[in-house]
């Protein structure tokens, strides 16, 4: 990997994050692209290679995001990320990534929060949660811990914490 791309890489943090080098390599093309594409064209380049990627390249786009410039444009490809089925894709986005707590409105954050638990992702991996914590997501994680119980499911030690939580009004 050229040295830049291995300092894209190094100062988005991935290499801390233990990602497969397939992962990385595609990060770090995505990463390289500002400076080589038009700034006007850059964002329909992201959105491209998103809507066309397969599994691995949605997965890249969406680790690469908050480090493009003007992250906020890409906000609709990050709630696509948040609605997808497949859970590599979800977790690209949900887990280890700083998009959501700095770019998604209160509603979105808690519904990828909640998708989190019920998919069994940690929570400790969604970064930038305890600070974007509020009285409404406390509220839905009260109310799905009251149905799992009412049904004699167990819940997590993730769903727990986030009932325990209490916000002044």
């Amino acid at each position: 990997m050229p040295a830049d791309g291995a300092q894209i890489l190094e100062s988005a943090g991935l290499f801390a994050q233990g990602r497969p080098w397939a992962e990385l390599g595609r990060v770090a093309l995505l990463l390289s692209l500002p400076g080589r594409v038009p700034q006007e064209d850059l964002a329909a380049v992201i959105e491209e290679a998103y809507r066309t990627g397969d599994l691995g390249e949605k997965q890249a786009v969406l680790r690469a995001l908050p480090h493009l410039p003007e992250p906020q444009c890409f906000v609709a490809i990050a709630a696509e990320g948040a609605r997808a089925n497949a859970l590599s894709i979800f977790e690209a986005l949900a887990s280890h990534n700083l998009y959501p707590a700095t770019h998604f409105s209160d509603p979105a954050l808690n519904q990828l929060v909640m998708k989190a638990l019920f998919n069994d992702v940690p929570l400790r991996t969604v970064l930038g949660l305890k600070p974007r914590m509020n009285a409404d997501l406390v509220r839905i994680a009260r109310d799905y811990g009251n149905e799992r119980r009412a049904a004699g499911r167990p819940i997590s030690e993730d769903l727990a914490m986030l009932e325990a939580e209490s916000f002044s009004s």
